[in-house]
Parts: structure tokens; C-alpha cells; sequence
């Protein structure tokens, strides 16, 4: 839907801006003023997806950065300086994908500089955050372990010192993971927007949207809490775009996993519901796709938060406040 640029339009996008988020009402009304159209009916909340989220431009409201100069800063550190990325991404979901796969996908990851969240390594040269479901083993070999699965939240004992830990959840399980991992003193809480399906198995992403309300309700009971921010808020769930990943470090995330995204640059169709491989892709096409997808994603990250006036991804007022 477009709008022209009217007075009336510029009025109200400030007056959007300058809305306070508890305000309901006001916000219902705004809503509904710009998106009713002729012959349709008045806006129906519906559940939030990314797409629903927009960037509005910093000089709408004062003078900001040059965007074609100054450059903008999304180098990520995790696990409290035990890794560091060129970029706020993880990739994951590839740990039952086919050997040449598998490799090309490890190229991608190498060579832009992320890392790996699965059950098993990608390569041996790219980082890896292993997920453990209870009576597994914790590999010496991983750069830090999350805890997956079971009714109330847990921790895996590290296998080396300074190993971070972590806990995954989906919304059902905020309330609870959330204080556990604060008070264990854990590093990373990995929100799957799936529905607790789990990052690393078979591309549950294909289920439907990814469900918000779990980075939403992490956000709150952490500020509840008075402890926002002493928790790195990983997430896996709908990642497209670079684009999509600044949104949900807008939401609160420090970092964001890809999975089906990456699945379909490399060849990948989806099929039944998962995502199927063939022999028409060579492995050097694939691990070019696989570079070129991540690059790619890097420079649309950078761009986005530069048209709002930051020159660093994590800056916190580039956060919902």
C-alpha cells in the first residue's frame, strides 16, 4: 500500500514516532487511520511477524550520519569475548544435510567469519556452538554449549574451563528460563521462535512464522528483573535477510542463527515440508552461493542501521525501548 507524501502523512509518521508503546488507544487509531482504505474494513490486530516492522529514517526528526560515508560497525562478540564474528549471524540446520552440502556451507561460514550452531561440528576449522539434550556429551572441541529439550530448563556442566553455557526456549518456556539462566550465571539464552521444535533439526522453520512473543516476553521479565542485558539473546526463527536480523537486534537480540534461507542459496528446494537436495548444483557453485549469501546478508546489515543515524549494529539506542 502507498501513500503520498503530504503534509498530513509527514504529521503523522512524527506523530507514530513520538507515540509511547503503552499507549494503546493511541496507537489503535493511528493504525487504523493510515491502513483503512475505501470499501475495507478497519485494522484487526494479528499476531506480529518480521515483516510487520519497519525502519523509519533518522532525518525525519534531525540531522544525522553521511550512510555513503561513515561506515556502520557489526562486528559481534559472543560468549563474553570467546567468540567473535564479523557479523551478528549464526547459520544452523545443516547437521543431516548431505556431505558436499555440508561443505560448502562450511566455505560460507569460514570465510565471512561466523559460526556453526548444531548437535555436530560443520568442519573442524569453523567455530561451533553444540546443542546437548540431557545424556549427551559436551565436546571439549566446541567454542560453547547450549542445553536443549526437556520440561524445566537446564545446564550442562562445561568441558573446559571458560566454555560458555546456555539454555534454549521457546515461549512457553520464558518464565522459567530466563531466572534459571540468570541465577546459574549462564551466558546465552537461544530463543527458538519455532515453537520449541529446536534450532538443528529438520528445518522447522518451514512449520510457519516465527513466533515474537518470546523475544518480547525475554525482554520483560529481564527488565523486571532490573537485568537486561546480563543475559547474550541468540536467536533462531524466520531469518531471511540481513534486514530481519537488524529487526530483532532492534527487539533485543545480540545475534541471529539462519537456517532454510541459506538452505535455499545453496540449491537447496523445498519439498513436503523440509528441504531437499540434488546432484544438478556442483560444490563450487554451492560454497560461492553459500559466500555470497552471508556477504550479503553482512552488507544489508550494515546498511539498515545506517539509515537510522548508527554507525554500530549494537549501539543500545538502536534497540526497542
Amino acid at each position: 500500500m502507498l501513500f503520498r507524501s503530504t503534509v498530513r502523512t509527514r504529521e503523522d509518521i512524527f506523530v507514530m514516532a513520538r507515540t509511547k508503546p503503552g499507549d494503546g488507544r493511541k496507537q489503535r487509531a493511528l493504525f487504523t487511520k493510515r491502513l483503512a482504505v475505501a470499501g475495507s474494513h478497519h485494522f484487526e490486530p494479528k499476531s506480529a511477524t518480521l515483516d510487520d516492522l519497519v525502519f523509519l529514517p533518522a532525518n525525519l526528526s534531525r540531522l544525522v550520519i553521511d550512510p555513503y560515508r561513515d561506515a556502520c560497525t557489526v562486528e559481534t562478540v559472543l560468549g563474553g569475548g570467546a567468540l567473535e564474528l564479523d557479523a551478528p549471524f549464526l547459520v544452523t540446520g545443516f547437521d543431516d544435510a548431505p556431505d558436499e552440502v555440508r561443505a560448502a556451507v562450511a566455505h560460507g561460514v569460514r570465510s565471512r567469519r561466523l559460526a556453526y550452531v548444531g548437535r555436530r561440528p560443520l568442519a573442524d576449522d569453523v567455530p561451533w556452538l553444540q546443542l546437548v539434550g540431557a545424556g549427551d556429551s559436551v565436546d571439549a572441541r566446541a567454542e560453547a554449549v547450549i542445553a536443549v529439550g526437556g520440561d524445566l530448563p537446564w545446564a550442562p556442566e562445561p568441558a573446559r574451563e571458560g566454555q560458555p553455557v546456555g539454555v534454549a526456549t521457546s515461549s512457553a518456556g520464558v518464565a522459567a528460563a530466563v531466572p534459571f539462566a540468570l541465577d546459574r550465571g549462564l551466558e546465552f539464552l537461544l530463543l527458538d521462535g519455532t515453537g520449541g521444535a529446536g534450532a538443528g533439526t529438520a528445518w522447522p522453520e518451514l512449520a510457519g512464522a516465527p513466533d515474537l512473543t518470546a523475544i518480547r516476553d525475554t525482554i520483560r521479565v529481564m527488565r523486571a528483573l532490573n537485568r537486561e542485558e546480563d543475559l547474550e539473546i541468540l536467536w533462531f526463527g524466520g531469518v531471511r535477510s540481513g534486514t530481519d536480523v537488524v529487526k530483532l537486534l532492534g527487539l533485543g537480540a545480540d545475534a541471529a542463527a539462519v537456517g532454510v534461507g541459506l538452505a535455499l542459496a545453496v540449491g537447496g528446494r523445498i519439498e513436503d515440508g523440509s528441504v531437499a537436495w540434488y546432484g544438478d548444483v556442483t560444490l563450487e557453485e554451492r560454497s560461492e552461493q553459500a559466500e555470497l549469501y552471508l556477504q550479503a546478508l553482512r552488507a544489508e546489515a550494515s546498511i539498515m542501521p545506517r539509515c537510522t543515524g548508527k554507525t554500530n549494529i549494537h549501539t543500545r539506542s538502536t534497540k526497542c525501548q
